[in-house]
């Protein structure tokens, strides 16, 4: 129970907010763009995305964000929140409509290539969410 405790206490406590230079004056938030009501899932996804795109950039760009995952992020946010399936959305890979450009759906899919597979250490219940999901989905389809 304390380590499932210790690893939501992380997730929780991660800050989503852009930083600006050197200070950490908020550009944008992951729940910035509220038009079309989201809902828990949504919020968790957005809250995923941004864990592994800040932990990719660290990984293969270096420790502070760079523009190019600052704008990844930024679309992410707003694509989700602009979902037309709200929190009963599917996978994007399983979804009926693709709102993601081409070029930003390559380079998202590059980072779940390569952050998805250290999820389960990273984020342990987010990982068994998901793929707990997906068992869900293939049954329904």
């Amino acid at each position: 129970m304390l380590v499932l405790e210790k690893f939501r206490n992380r997730f929780e406590a991660d800050s989503f907010a852009l930083p600006l230079g050197k200070e950490n004056i908020p550009i944008v938030s992951m729940d910035s763009h509220k038009d079309k009501g989201s809902g828990v899932r949504i919020e968790r996804e957005k809250k995923t995305v941004g864990f592994m795109v800040r932990k990719y950039c660290a990984l293969y760009h270096g420790p502070e964000l760079c523009k190019e995952c600052e704008s990844l992020l930024r679309y992410t946010a707003e694509r989700l929140d602009s979902c037309p399936f709200g929190d009963k959305k599917p996978f994007c890979s399983a979804c009926s409509v693709h709102c993601y450009e081409a070029e930003k759906c390559e380079r998202i899919r590059e980072v779940m290539r390569k952050i998805g597979p250290r999820m389960l250490y990273l984020m342990p219940l987010e990982y068994l969410r998901h793929f707990w999901g997906s068992i869900k989905n293939r049954g329904e389809e």
